[in-house]
C-alpha cells in the first residue's frame, strides 16, 4: 500500500505485507505523514471506525467511495441533496453520486460513491 502526492506524484510512504493483513492495519502507518493541509482519497474498505477517527484526529481531510452496500443514516439533509450523517463516532457529508469510466478501448464501467464533509 501507498501514500502517494497527487500534484507531483511523490511517494510520501509505502507499506508491504502478507496479504493476511488487513487494509486498515497496513494504512495505519501512514496516519503520522498526514497534517492538516492533507485531503485523503481511498476506495471502499477503509471505513472502519477506528481508522476513520484516527485519520480525523489528523486534521486531515478525506475523500472516500463507500461500498454500495454501505448505508449511513440521514441526520441532516442538505438543499444540495447531500446529507450530514456519521459512520461510527466520525461525522460526515455524505454524496449520492454516479461516477461513469469510458476507458479507451470503450469499457464502461459504473459506480456509486461519497465522500465527508470538507
Amino acid at each position: 500500500m501507498t501514500l502517494v502526492e497527487t500534484g507531483t506524484r511523490a511517494l510520501l510512504g509505502a507499506v508491504f505485507g502478507s496479504t493476511a493483513e488487513g487494509e486498515t492495519s497496513y494504512a495505519s502507518p501512514f496516519l503520522q505523514l498526514l497534517t492538516p493541509d492533507m485531503l485523503v482519497q481511498w476506495d471502499e474498505g477503509l471505513d472502519d471506525n477506528v481508522f476513520l477517527a484516527a485519520v480525523n484526529e489528523t486534521g486531515a481531510q478525506f475523500l472516500e467511495r463507500s461500498a454500495p452496500t454501505a448505508r449511513t443514516p440521514v441526520l441532516t439533509r442538505l438543499a444540495d441533496g447531500s446529507y450530514l450523517s456519521a459512520i461510527g463516532t466520525v461525522k460526515v457529508r455524505a454524496i449520492d453520486a454516479q461516477i461513469t469510466v469510458t476507458c479507451a478501448d470503450g469499457t464502461i464501467f459504473t459506480g456509486a460513491t461519497a465522500w465527508p464533509p470538507p
